[in-house]
């Protein structure tokens, strides 16, 4: 593995350490490290393995293993911004930074929005079979905290990738150099 592929995963890993780490943490402040790092490795195995979370009456999800996971209704979508925020990450340092920050902020937006926009058809889907037994006030109601939920989780994410990213290049380039 060359100098410049050792410094791109080695920066990707440590954006993707990062963000994933406060974007969990400020989320979901009044968890503990443990129930944080569960949520993030869940996370992960469900955008490779497609599992999905079963929400039960008292608001909690059972996943691999039965682990006991607090949930709200935005969580259905999750992999997907997940998804888009791996891609995110790769076309962030991907991108040519000579040919502008607009470009590059551009294209970070774009597909955090199509994640985004995934997420909530994957809720609008989830909420109308899950809950069709509610009034049509309370699916809208759901829809909005997802929606709110959802906006929250990027927002966090994108101000920590731009905190990060820059940092996560200079550690790499003083690690390997080039």
């Amino acid at each position: 593995m060359n100098k410049i592929n050792s410094e791109r995963i080695m920066g990707i890993a440590f954006a993707c350490f990062c963000t994933g780490l406060l974007t969990y943490y400020f989320s979901h402040s009044e968890s503990s490290a443990y129930r944080i790092w569960l949520k993030i490795i869940t996370n992960c195995v469900g955008v490779i393995t497609e599992l999905d979370f079963s929400p039960t009456e008292n608001g909690t999800a059972y996943i691999a293993l039965n682990a006991p996971i607090s949930i709200d209704q935005s969580c259905s979508g999750t992999r997907f911004v997940t998804i888009s925020e791996i891609v995110a990450i790769h076309l962030w340092f991907k991108s040519d930074r000579k040919s502008g920050w607009f470009q590059s902020l551009f294209r970070l937006a774009l597909f955090l929005v199509s994640g985004l926009l995934i997420a909530l058809t994957a809720n609008v889907i989830r909420i109308s079979t899950a809950i069709k037994f509610l009034p049509l006030e309370k699916h809208i109601d759901f829809l909005g905290t997802a929606l709110y939920h959802e906006i929250h989780g990027i927002t966090i994410f994108v101000t920590c990738l731009i905190l990060f990213s820059v940092t996560s290049q200079k550690l790499t380039l003083k690690l390997f150099g080039k």
